[in-house]
């Protein structure tokens, strides 16, 4: 599963930490990994957290969401995915930033022929009311947000319940987190959600947290944050973007 020019070796671990449907859209869609989801897909696929570290450009975001969207496939192919519980929490201090990767993940989607099954849904302070009853009622399987809108929903009946199947979460721009009271508000989130998963789901793993970013230091203390009360992250730190080819037409 490599393409030419790229030992055998190189892509192997990741390539064999996906199921055949994914590796064969990824290497039709990308020919090979880039050294970020080299780095974070196989730890993460093995229900590892991981913090990376890696430069605009160099493709994390897909090496955070790659493993997630691999294994609700897999889910898919093996057993019949169903609804009934957010799997992946997709946290951004943005709002815009949400919204942009919102329309990212239908492309893996649709290429992985899951765009009718894998459901993405965006919760920020301008969802409307009537998307909210919505995602009460039939919960995305992915779910983007704000930290304030995840301290608000979980609480909430409904969704309560949803974030209980929650197994992912992926902080992008964590540095914008480290060290401001956005970032302490996060943390308790994402205490409260690993408690709501033990009360709800006996003998169930720590959540997998994943964090994203490209300025991101110190970064053992950054992975300290990032891990809270579950095991510690993996610190994956990429060095290079993907290649890119221009040609200056006169």
């Amino acid at each position: 599963m490599t393409s030419p020019g790229h030992p055998q070796t190189e892509n192997d671990e990741f390539y064999g930490a996906l199921h055949p449907a994914t590796a064969r859209w990824f290497q039709d869609s990308f020919g090979t990994p880039t050294e970020a989801q080299r780095l974070c897909v196989p730890p993460l696929a093995s229900g590892r957290s991981v913090l990376l570290s890696s430069p605009t450009g160099s493709g994390k975001t897909l090496a955070g969401f790659l493993a997630v969207v691999d294994r609700l496939a897999r889910e898919h192919h093996e057993e019949g995915l169903t609804a009934g519980g957010i799997r992946c929490l997709y946290v951004s201090p943005l709002r815009a930033l949400a919204y942009d990767i919102e329309k990212n993940l239908k492309a893996p989607l649709r290429g992985l022929g899951l765009e009718e099954v894998i459901t993405v849904g965006l919760r920020t302070g301008d969802t409307s009311s009537t998307e909210r009853q919505k995602q009460r009622r039939k919960p995305p399987h992915l779910l983007l947000t704000t930290p304030e809108s995840l301290a608000i929903i979980l609480p909430q009946k409904g969704y309560r319940e949803a974030l209980a199947r929650c197994d992912y979460v992926i902080v992008d721009e964590l540095h914008a987190f480290a060290e401001t009271k956005r970032g302490v508000h996060l943390a308790v989130s994402l205490e409260r959600l690993e408690r709501l998963r033990r009360d709800c789901r006996s003998g169930v793993s720590p959540l997998v947290r994943v964090g994203l970013s490209a300025t991101v230091a110190p970064l053992e203390t950054v992975a300290d944050f990032l891990s809270g009360s579950g095991p510690p992250c993996l610190i994956r730190e990429a060095k290079q973007a993907r290649r890119s080819l221009i040609e200056v037409m006169t």
